[in-house]
């Protein structure tokens, strides 16, 4: 085992320095019969970046251990010997390793890894060379004798890893588990790339290798989850956890994913990928936009009914203010009760998502696009990140009428149509894309120039993920740009400390960044991107007459909000809590309004009763979002549907003729929006589901249709990934 050997050799090195290969073998002939001169000369070698060092120039050559791994080589002195000649785990292989030479943090990483116990979690930014990182230590493991699974949350990154894997190890035998190939364990593998909602529910290992792999949990801050959690069994005792951030909305990184793993191992962030060469130059404008007084209006109204239901919601009824996570999770909790705490619980839901929604939809960040150079972007390759798929599809349609060819990639999109926009951006025949928050995990995107973000990033771990696709160094040398848009006097400003430790990863490592207003990005921009204002200067162009994307399917988050179909007064019984003030959301009712009333009941009936706000928008192929969820919350007014409202304009709608009361309804669809969006495993919790339903009727096929509807893939897809 060439791991062995090689600790074997350091260890001897250490207490004996300056031998040849010749007398290392000597020494070691007892110990490790087989090993040749050769196989000590290809260790000796290969470890010398990290581990050994020629002194001197005799020949042959004369070893020693380096310096820098002197102490690594004295905890070995303690460790037991891990070889076991009676273990039925496969024996050691002769490791083939073609993939690509570690970086000088990827190696720094490994032995650090190796320090701890091989235990631990590395943190590295999106575009540094994680998963090399990963690929390195299955080595290690094959090396020593040991079989490697590697778990990740994806379709897309089991993909990834399956075909880097194969590339970088291609001597060994790689096997998948769940996504396309499906729930059966392969009979022979040296190394497993399965779906973590796969391999939690399967024994992977039995006999002596139970006890004795090395897992890779790519993505790892998602493992905090109770389902997939299952999968940090004991079969493991190397274990390497993957992460861009470690971060989490509640505390299961110290209560899960620490306790398991054991150590958080400093990895790559962006200031040491910029110092050691890995990312491309950068440069960043922040620019600020206004609101109409209409959206100042609006924001301000939802604003301050956040503060004071927030601040009802922790003192009264006992939500936590702390970790956000967990006080969200408390909010939701008490808006699927009765009386006062739910009522505070579902306005403080409905104005912290009208809040949001406004700044998404702020019309002056979608004239800045339409004013935007369009010569110099449709020489390049651009990212807009939006919030919502409807403003993607403006974004789209706006750049598409100024000559650059843009296209939205959303959820609901089937893998066919996905790949094939992704493949054209790679190949040149689009020129942007128009993504809502879609592209932020997972999903191997082409190199991009130029990055806008419309929406302010969520979290670090979003920011991250959206820095890493645009800022990888470019084959001719070109500077990575980001242009960040914000609504001054709100939650986005910087200057009022918005988003700062987001901001600060940007920040930190751009070669130049300016504050500007938005009509001097147009400038700005073609300066940045090398192009002249004869070629690139353009009008805002009117784009209505065009249509507007699909609201977005809904989605897994957190901000939901309803409207019952029973009588308003019912909703907000008096009570002694204090008075808040809401816009009505109820249009007033015209004969034009009954009709499209009537049609949305009708549009309900071939999906069976249940649909989303994108199933809606192509049935009645209304093509103003906005009118479409006024419509909607009129027929839950006149008690035709019940409507379940989440983030910006996403709904789900459910018929009245689905049986049972108002209540059995509105909980029946607050148990289908929840199991579609949040369940870890949607198949595996069905008949649990089925059950809670009660006098609701809803064909068991369209529910697994929405469900992969929901999570934007097909249910083919979503059963493969089971």
């Amino acid at each position: 085992m060439k791991e062995m050997l090689a600790r074997r050799i350091a260890q001897m090195l250490l207490a004996t320095p300056f031998m040849s290969a010749a007398e290392i073998k000597a020494q070691l002939s007892s110990e490790f019969s087989e090993s040749s001169r050769s196989i000590i000369n290809s260790v000796l070698y290969a470890r010398r970046k990290d581990l050994f060092e020629i002194l001197g120039t005799e020949q042959p050559p004369i070893w020693a251990v380096r310096e820098e791994a002197v102490e690594l080589v004295r905890s070995w002195q303690d460790m037991p010997d891990t070889d076991d000649s009676s273990s039925s785990v496969p024996v050691a292989l002769d490791i083939e390793y073609s993939g690509p030479p570690m970086r000088a943090w990827q190696q720094e990483a490994i032995d650090a890894w190796i320090r701890a116990g091989h235990r631990g979690i590395i943190e590295a930014v999106t575009g540094s060379g994680k998963t090399a990182v990963g690929i390195r230590a299955v080595a290690m493991a094959l090396d020593d004798g040991r079989q490697a699974a590697v778990l990740v949350p994806s379709i897309d990154l089991q993909k990834q890893w399956y075909e880097n894997l194969r590339t970088a190890l291609p001597n060994c035998r790689i096997g998948r588990l769940g996504g396309d190939a499906g729930g059966r364990l392969p009979e022979r593998w040296d190394v497993l790339v399965s779906t973590v909602q796969t391999g939690a529910r399967r024994t992977l290992f039995t006999g002596s290798a139970a006890g004795r792999a090395l897992l890779v949990a790519d993505e790892v801050h998602r493992y905090g989850a109770s389902a997939f959690a299952q999968a940090l069994t004991d079969d493991y005792d190397w274990r390497l956890g993957l992460t861009a951030t470690l971060e989490r909305t509640d505390n299961a990184v110290e209560d899960v994913l620490l306790p398991y793993f054991g150590h958080q191992i400093a990895g790559c962030d962006y200031a040491r990928a910029q110092a050691d060469g890995i990312l491309a130059p950068v440069k960043v404008a922040l620019v600020g936009v206004d609101f109409t007084p209409r959206e100042r209006a609006v924001f301000d109204l939802a604003d301050d009914t956040v503060r004071r239901t927030k601040d009802v919601l922790i003192h009264k009824y006992g939500a936590p203010e702390n970790p956000f996570g967990e006080y969200m999770a408390a909010v939701q909790q008490l808006a699927k009760d009765t009386g006062g705490a739910a009522r505070f619980a579902n306005r403080y839901l409905k104005a912290f998502s009208d809040r949001r929604e406004t700044l998404a939809d702020c019309s002056a960040k979608l004239k800045l696009v339409r004013a935007l150079p369009s010569t110099g972007l449709a020489a390049t390759r651009s990212i807009f990140f939006t919030e919502r798929a409807a403003t993607a599809g403006q974004v789209a349609v706006a750049l598409t009428s100024g000559d650059v060819a843009a296209e939205t990639l959303r959820s609901g999109l089937t893998p066919a149509n996905r790949d094939k926009i992704l493949r054209d951006f790679r190949d040149g025949e689009l020129r942007a894309l128009a993504a809502p928050r879609v592209l932020d995990e997972g999903i191997d995107v082409p190199d991009a120039q130029v990055g806008v973000v419309l929406a302010a990033s969520r979290t670090r771990r979003q920011m991250i993920q959206r820095m890493g696709r645009v800022i990888r160094p470019k084959a001719d040398g070109r500077a990575a740009i980001f242009v960040v848009m914000f609504v001054r006097g709100t939650s986005e400003d910087p200057g009022l400390g918005a988003h700062e430790a987001f901001l600060d990863e940007l920040q930190q490592i751009a070669d130049e960044q300016i504050i500007i207003d938005a009509a001097d990005l147009p400038e700005v921009l073609q300066r940045w991107l090398g192009t002249s204002p004869e070629q690139s200067m353009r009008a805002p162009t009117d784009t209505r007459g065009h249509g507007a994307a699909a609201p977005k399917p809904a989605s897994a988050r957190l901000d939901k909000r309803v409207h019952e179909s029973a009588p308003k007064s019912t909703l907000f019984r008096e009570s002694n809590d204090a008075p808040i003030s809401t816009p009505s959301t109820v249009p007033t009712t015209t004969e034009d309004q009954d009709l499209l009333v009537e049609k949305i009941v009708a549009a309900l009936e071939p999906l069976d009763g249940l649909a989303t706000a994108q199933e809606l928008f192509f049935q009645l192929g209304i093509h103003d979002t906005v009118d479409l969820r006024e419509l909607a919350r009129t027929a839950a007014h006149h008690a035709r549907i019940d409507l379940y409202e989440m983030e910006g304009l996403d709904f789900v709608a459910l018929s009245v003729d689905r049986g049972g009361a108002s209540d059995d309804r509105l909980k029946a669809l607050k148990d289908i929006v929840f199991w579609a969006s949040e369940s870890s495993d949607p198949l595996w919790e069905f008949r649990e589901l089925v059950g809670r339903l009660g006098p609701v009727r809803i064909p068991h096929e369209r529910l697994i249709r929405f469900a992969a509807t929901v999570r934007g893939t097909v249910p083919s897809e979503l059963i493969r990934l089971h």
